[in-house]
């Protein structure tokens, strides 16, 4: 944010030099916001100030910067207050504003029934094993014509036993 609004604040643009020049060791030191801040000449609340101004400005979330800016002093407040009987509330707001804890169910589930109907005219699968293999059984062997091949899908075996009648 400070980089955004550097084009127009000349206390911002030296904050961002300044950054710029250390080195990445530099960079994790606890305190370094205030400290570039006030190498600047502004108080770390200024800073924050001119800060949520320019998110405001380009249409950020400012509330979300504030929690963010805020996230290690609302911890240990929300540790403290945790240890209290009713000490879940205030960190379910805290967590919920910044969107770290998410409101409403994380997964939905949907049951249906579907009523399957076969179609009709197929042949019941109950016994039809026994069908199968004498078919398999039936082909002619590899190198065979199959065009002459005779087949019989009767529905039991009494269906089965018309047809070789009618055949012969």
């Amino acid at each position: 944010m400070a980089r955004l609004g550097s084009h127009r604040d000349d206390q911002l643009r030296r904050l961002v030099d300044a950054y710029d020049e250390m080195s990445p060791a530099q960079r994790l030191e606890v305190g370094l916001l205030e400290t570039l801040a006030l190498a600047v000449g502004l108080h770390p609340a200024e800073f924050f100030g001119r800060v949520s101004s320019v998110a405001y400005r380009h249409n950020f979330d400012v509330a979300q910067l504030t929690a963010a800016m805020k996230a290690k002093d609302m911890i240990e407040a929300a540790a403290s207050f945790g240890l209290e009987k009713e000490g879940f509330k205030d960190r379910e707001l805290v967590l919920k504003a910044s969107k770290v804890l998410e409101s409403g169910p994380l997964v939905t589930v949907s049951q249906q029934t579907i009523n399957a109907q076969m179609a009709a005219g197929l042949p019941p699968v109950e016994g039809s094993t026994g069908r199968i293999s004498e078919m398999i059984r039936a082909l002619p062997e590899a190198g065979e014509d199959y065009t002459d091949a005779e087949f019989s899908v009767a529905e039991n075996k009494d269906d089965q036993e018309k047809e070789e009648e009618i055949d012969s």
